[in-house]
């Protein structure tokens, strides 16, 4: 934004402009580029595993949470463990 005495950045997204759920996705989906089985809607982190079998599956999913932790700290993205759905 630019003001009369100088240009002014925001240092967070203000939600109540009209395209911050837009900018913020984007951000979001660029933030988990690359992990794959990890898709990201709005703003929910979806993990997708697989496997032959249910502990094969297990171990996948394991392995995908922890890229993804893993890059959450990297990218300074901060998860709400209230809202944690792990299994369903």
């Amino acid at each position: 934004m630019i003001t009369f005495f100088s240009r002014f950045r925001w240092s967070r997204l203000p939600i109540s402009l009209c395209v911050s759920s837009e900018i913020f996705q984007q951000k979001l989906h660029e933030a988990l580029k690359g992990l794959n089985g990890i898709f990201t809607n709005v703003d929910d982190i979806i993990v997708a595993c697989c496997g032959e079998t249910e502990e094969k599956a297990k171990q996948d999913n394991m392995k995908k949470l922890e890229e993804l932790c893993k890059r959450c700290d990297e990218q300074n993205i901060m998860i709400n463990d209230k809202k944690e759905e792990i299994g369903k």
